[in-house]
């Protein structure tokens, strides 16, 4: 088994080692900014108040491999430090001679002082590179002086722009008058650091060319999940009776958490929308680091780990000293599968999926509810977590009220409102749950699809045709007109007067004609639907909504209740997601007392009104009439 390794090495720990850079790396490329924003970075860390003792400026990954017996003398490489031990960088050049770049001239300009150890770099092509780094200085005009002309060589031409960049920033600090060499230097070598991880000399499935492709052309970063793998598997975690077997089982238990993390039902509950980290194993650990942010209030963590995208490793790293036993890594790793089988549990569990993805659903973008939930299911019973789940779905609908008069549900909400999204979504959650309450057997196959859910764009739907998106231009009225009464002709007995016919006929005919909300409401009205004139509050209440995914809802607009049904069977049918409580509307499962598979009528609107409400009254306010 490969055993790669993580840690982070101070820029004095890179002191005196040895580095090779291969033929697949291209040459040095840092521009003018990257250079003063590193400087200036570090500047700035160096001036920050209040820091911590063991705060520290961490830079980008370096990913090495140690070289090879046979790579050391096939390119002769010979150095007096480290025991001529040489590591090939698969990752981090750029940085790398950035660092020789800053140590070199510190060491040039400041003339008396115990001079810094250079970080000696070879190279495998461009054999001179080396030589020219070190043969660097700033001349007395303040140019940069080489031994070699720049202009023959774009990669020294880009080093010695470097160069003068790092002298015309440090002469720029010394002419402010506030810059302390010492203290510079100081932070510089002990206080920044790297995150250095090492891939295994026998590893097979790391090569350094394969992982130079995935970083560097894939654009595929070392991901924390890599880093934080390493630092688990790190052979010095273990006695060495136990080495193998330790490193065995942590790493089939990765890869069964990582498979089952990678099942898109599973995953797409637990995210507000698309995550496309490529370790989801990743996201227990930035849990993890989120939840200890949250309940730790003595510590900063932005000081203690920093805000970029290695927080979270460098959260983990923190865990494992030199002096860290088997217990101690074990410990460690008990506590992220607690977390991963807590999320199955909320998985598995019929009402916990339910409550818990609609919360997450509901989400904004900035703020992950797992963190919330995850300590109040800490500090809970099963019994209490449950009642915990829907005090906050409670929560975010605290502005609606509803009243009951003579049996009958009414209820605030209205279409326009924020809200309804919610409620109409919650109307299904609960409606889904109590099936399976009923009927433990409905269980393992009725559960809300959250990835379908997530995955498209919804509308409040109207359910009947008098919704307020007016039909403007005349060929889409006369469409509408013809297509309706087609349906009707095709799915009801429907009659019109010969008086209706004529006044029809003459719309369709005469362009001047511009009264088509007449028409519309005559057709309406055979169809059984309600008018649009005088019932703004009936058509645009509860009782009338519904959620539809938008594809289909903008494919029929207006269209009169007959058609809408026939399209929502005939998309069900292909297999489109249709929300259940949706599917219901359109089969008629509230008409109690009007048994019309083709009309949508005020009773209909109260009927759907009253079960929604009955459903979700729990998570509403009741109020006096």
């Amino acid at each position: 088994m490969s055993n790669n390794s993580v840690s982070l090495y101070s820029v004095s720990e890179l002191l005196g080692k040895n580095f090779f850079i291969p033929s697949y790396q291209r040459g040095f490329r840092w521009s003018d900014q990257q250079v003063n924003d590193l400087l200036n970075d570090i500047k700035e860390f160096l001036d920050k108040e209040n820091k911590c003792q063991k705060e520290f400026y961490c830079l980008q990954p370096i990913v090495v491999k140690k070289c090879s017996q046979s790579v050391i003398t096939d390119n002769a490489l010979s150095s007096s430090s480290d025991s001529n031990i040489w590591y090939e960088v698969i990752d981090g050049q750029q940085r790398l001679t950035t660092l020789f770049l800053i140590i070199h001239y510190f060491n040039e300009m400041w003339i008396g002082k115990q001079k810094t150890p250079d970080i000696n770099i070879a190279y495998e092509t461009r054999k001179n590179s080396s030589v020219f780094l070190h043969n660097l200085h700033i001349a007395d005009n303040g140019a940069v002086s080489d031994g070699f002309q720049c202009s023959q060589n774009i990669d020294f031409s880009f080093i010695a722009k470097a160069y003068t960049t790092v002298h015309t920033w440090a002469v720029g600090q010394q002419e402010g008058g506030t810059f302390d060499n010492n203290s510079f230097m100081s932070i510089f070598k002990f206080s920044t650091k790297v995150i250095w991880y090492e891939i295994a000399e026998d590893s097979e499935t790391d090569t350094p060319i394969e992982t130079f492709i995935r970083i560097n052309m894939g654009k595929i970063p070392l991901t924390n999940a890599e880093l934080i793998k390493a630092l688990f598997l790190r052979k010095r975690n273990f006695n060495d009776r136990t080495f193998q077997l330790k490193q065995i089982e942590i790493a089939s238990e990765w890869d069964r958490m990582e498979y089952a993390l990678q099942n898109d039902s599973f995953w797409w509950f637990l995210n507000t929308g698309k995550n496309d980290i490529p370790a989801h194993i990743e996201y227990i650990f930035d849990i993890m680091y989120q939840v200890a942010k949250e309940t730790d209030k003595d510590t900063d963590f932005n000081s203690a780990y920093g805000t970029d995208s290695y927080a979270t490793f460098r959260f983990f790293n923190s865990k494992f000293s030199d002096k860290l036993c088997t217990e101690d890594v074990t410990a460690v790793w008990n506590e992220v599968k607690e977390y991963f089988m807590t999320f199955q549990e909320w998985y598995n569990n019929p009402a916990w999926y339910h409550y818990v993805g609609y919360i997450i659903s509901q989400a904004s973008k900035d703020k992950n509810p797992v963190i919330d939930i995850y300590r109040a299911y800490s500090a809970s019973t099963k019994e209490a977590f449950t009642a915990e789940l829907k005090r906050i779905i409670k929560s975010g609908l605290k502005q609606i009220h509803y009243t009951v008069h003579d049996g009958n549900y009414d209820t605030t909400v209205e279409y326009g409102d924020p809200e309804l999204y919610s409620i109409l979504l919650l109307y299904n959650i609960e409606h889904i749950i109590r099936l399976s309450e009923n009927n433990k057997s409905l269980t393992e196959y009725i559960r809300f699809p959250f990835k379908s859910f997530k995955t498209s764009s919804w509308d409040i739907e109207h359910i009947d045709s008098q919704t307020d998106n007016e039909i403007k231009d005349k060929k889409t009225q006369n469409d509408w007109i013809k297509a309706s009464m087609q349906n009707l002709k095709d799915y009801t007995a429907a009659e019109f007067t010969d008086q209706e016919q004529s006044r029809i006929s003459y719309f369709l005919k005469n362009d001047a004609d511009d009264n088509f909300e007449e028409i519309k409401n005559i057709i309406a009205e055979k169809a059984g639907e309600v008018s649009a004139e005088g019932n703004d509050q009936l058509k645009n209440s509860l009782g009338n909504l519904t959620l539809l995914d938008s594809g289909t809802n903008r494919s029929y607009g207006n269209a009169l209740f007959v058609t809408k049904r026939g399209r929502i069977i005939n998309e069900d049918k292909l297999g489109t997601f249709i929300p259940l409580c949706t599917k219901n509307v359109f089969l008629k499962y509230f008409d109690e007392k009007i048994p019309s598979l083709l009309q949508w009528r005020a009773d209909d609107m109260q009927n759907y009104q009253n079960d929604v409400v009955s459903t979700i009254k729990e998570y509403l306010t009741e109020k006096a009439e």
